[in-house]
């Protein structure tokens, strides 16, 4: 889907039904046409995983559920910094 649609972000669920999201994240960061698309993890699980743990995996941002509005705005605009080295700065 990613590669048909050229989508801007990318807002992933960790669970998903039939894939691990940490696969998920491993093909698009290791595709060519995807790997700059930043993607966003989200759960509503309280998991043992911190925020940390999932930058490492390769995410971009991060998401709990609820979604709070002003915490999604500020994730997208500090993931459309125009270059990955300024993210990883702040």
């Amino acid at each position: 889907m990613a590669r048909k649609n050229n989508p801007d972000m990318i807002l992933l669920d960790i669970l998903l039904p039939n894939k691990s999201c940490f696969e998920v994240i491993r093909q698009l960061k290791n595709e060519q046409g995807l790997k700059n698309i930043p993607v966003v993890a989200i759960t509503a699980l309280a998991d043992s995983l911190q925020i940390s743990d999932y930058l490492i995996w390769g995410f971009d941002g991060f998401l709990s559920k609820p979604i709070a509005i002003p915490n999604l705005l500020q994730t997208i605009a500090d993931c459309m910094m125009p270059m990955p080295e300024l993210r990883a700065a702040i």
